[in-house]
């Protein structure tokens, strides 16, 4: 992770509108001559009922979520100025952050 010197990092409170838009981001974003660009969505992936950890059958279309990886979320959001909390009640709106890192 130290290779990366800069990175967006930008929430939504609807679900499954994070890892898409990780994606297509990281992909302009390499486009656009950022050869080091990696993606992080949130929560589990949803693509497939069952996961083929051999060989994922959606390549181009997830990536994985920053918690993980190992990634403090509730620290890295904080740190950046956002507001993030558990949840307390049932059906509360939830926030979902996702990451995009650039070298």
């Amino acid at each position: 992770m130290d290779c990366f010197s800069k990175g967006i990092l930008f929430r939504t409170h609807e679900e499954n509108t994070i890892t898409p838009l990780a994606v297509e981001v990281a992909k302009e974003m390499f486009l656009d001559g950022y050869y080091k660009a990696i993606a992080f969505g949130d929560g589990n992936c949803q693509k497939c009922a069952k996961c083929n950890p051999e060989r994922c059958n959606f390549p181009g279309q997830t990536v994985p979520s920053m918690e993980a990886c190992g990634m403090d979320v509730f620290a890295t959001v904080r740190n950046n100025g956002l507001e993030i909390h558990t949840l307390r009640v049932k059906g509360e709106p939830q926030n979902h952050f996702g990451l995009i890192l650039v070298e």
